[in-house]
């Protein structure tokens, strides 16, 4: 096996990765929009919560009633965005089809969050269109992994590549330990 076939290799794949990640940066304008509706509406919520705990009920049940229009609006916005646009539901951590439907309390816990928020509220880090998003390390190792399948599909044709073989996967451990 060439070994340049294997460099090839993680060079195509940290390309792509390269571009998901350029595409991650570039949102949609629905997105950033939601993005900012969702902020506003934490930051009343927040407020809300922090005036009930200093005892200011009376300001503390005016600033929850406004979370809570700001959530229900928030999340027609969603129905209205994923509606026009299908593909958009992959920008978010949990289903949306349910909208008003499936919140059980207007709170930051029920609405989605986008799969780039690193917010604890977020349900699956790293999915939707971060799924396939990889570190450089990560793609390394696949090239390693996929350079490793190739020279055992050789060696069980013919029996001279036991040391190349040795030698790659003490490397892929080398890797994969971090040195």
């Amino acid at each position: 096996m060439d070994e340049r076939h294997g460099y090839a290799h993680y060079e195509q794949e940290w390309a792509a990765q390269k571009e998901l990640r350029d595409e991650l940066r570039d949102k949609p304008a629905e997105i950033v929009e939601y993005e900012s509706r969702l902020k506003r509406a934490n930051f009343t919520y927040n407020r809300a919560d922090r005036y009930s705990q200093q005892g200011k009920h009376a300001t503390a049940r005016k600033l929850m009633a406004q979370a809570e229009k700001e959530y229900e609006g928030l999340l027609e916005r969603l129905e209205e965005i994923t509606a026009a646009d299908p593909g958009l539901c992959v920008w978010f951590d949990r289903d949306t089809a349910g909208g008003l439907q499936s919140m059980n309390a207007p709170d930051p816990d029920s609405v989605p969050q986008v799969v780039t928020s690193k917010s604890r509220l977020n349900k699956t880090p790293g999915g939707g269109i971060l799924q396939g998003k990889l570190d450089k390390r990560d793609v390394k190792i696949m090239a390693i992994e996929n350079e490793l399948a190739g020279i055992k599909l050789a060696k069980a044709k013919a029996k001279g590549k036991a040391p190349k073989l040795r030698s790659v996967e003490n490397l892929l451990k080398a890797v994969r330990d971090g040195d």
